[in-house]
């Protein structure tokens, strides 16, 4: 697939989930740990690919809020997020606010997001592919544009050499009048 190294931000006030989350997931990404969701919306110059969020985060911004702000500035960033509810109406809230799916706290939490994570690379390898397709498409239509064009040239020299007398086109698909025709004329 990709061999980029995926910016990590982890969103997470309980340090044990976050080290928990960093081992589980293993060395091919590039972390950055946020306590909050204030020091996290600071980074975001940083331009994380993913971000895995902690629901219930202590301070101004819960993690609503957080990922309300993110996607206000980088709709494209993946959240992943963290919670420890398992309700369906702060499930559809997520999803309605643009999470790519929420995991709830538990002992395979983070074996759960690791595979989130590959669902993402996987996405995003998908979608480099469409772009490199509609790019080679692009390339095709250009160049039989350009042989259309060449061929129509031709066939206007080649006319225009072969009957070079005549001024005017004149065509009679079912040939009434009895004439012979050199590409549509009378020839003489």
């Amino acid at each position: 697939m990709s061999n980029k190294k995926y910016r990590v931000f982890i969103v997470e006030d309980k340090e044990i989930w976050a080290i928990s989350l960093q081992e589980k997931l293993g060395p091919n990404y590039e972390y950055h740990f946020y306590v909050s969701g204030e020091d996290c919306i600071a980074n975001l110059s940083k331009m994380p690919d993913i971000v895995i969020l902690d629901y219930d985060l202590e301070g101004q911004m819960n993690g609503l809020d957080t990922l309300k702000e993110i996607k206000k500035r980088l709709p494209h960033v993946y959240v992943i997020m963290f919670t420890a509810q398992e309700s369906v109406q702060a499930a559809v809230e997520l999803f309605e606010n643009g999470v790519f799916d929420y995991v709830v706290k538990s002992e395979n939490a983070a074996l759960r997001v690791k595979h989130h994570i590959k669902r993402i690379i996987e996405l995003e390898f998908q979608k480099s592919q469409v772009i490199e397709l509609k790019l080679q498409i692009k390339k095709w239509q250009i160049a039989i544009s350009g042989v259309v064009v060449f061929l129509l040239i031709m066939l206007f020299w080649i006319y225009f050499q072969t009957c070079p007398n005549q001024r005017q086109i004149k065509w009679d698909p079912f040939n009434v009048s009895g004439t012979e025709y050199c590409f549509g004329r009378p020839s003489q």
